[in-house]
């Protein structure tokens, strides 16, 4: 079972939550998972048809990524 993540909760990041292309209604956000460096692949679910669509999208969020294990910091 994958672990899941939160977002901090001083972090305001706005995601757009795309049209099913399918049935048209919302679809909601699954998961984000780091890419290469600077892009994430985020996986969007429609609650109507449970089709699965994967986009990836640039992050640069303050320069860092929202995973908890490319922020430890290595160099204390």
């Amino acid at each position: 079972m994958e672990k899941s993540y939160f977002l901090p909760d001083n972090v305001n990041l706005h995601i757009h939550r795309p049209a099913c292309p399918k049935c048209h209604a919302h679809m909601m956000l699954a998961r984000i998972m780091p890419a290469r460096m600077g892009f994430d692949i985020r996986t969007f679910e429609c609650p109507k048809c449970e089709l699965v669509h994967e986009v990836m999208v640039e992050t640069n969020a303050f320069g860092q990524s929202f995973t908890p294990t490319a922020n430890n910091d290595y160099a204390k």
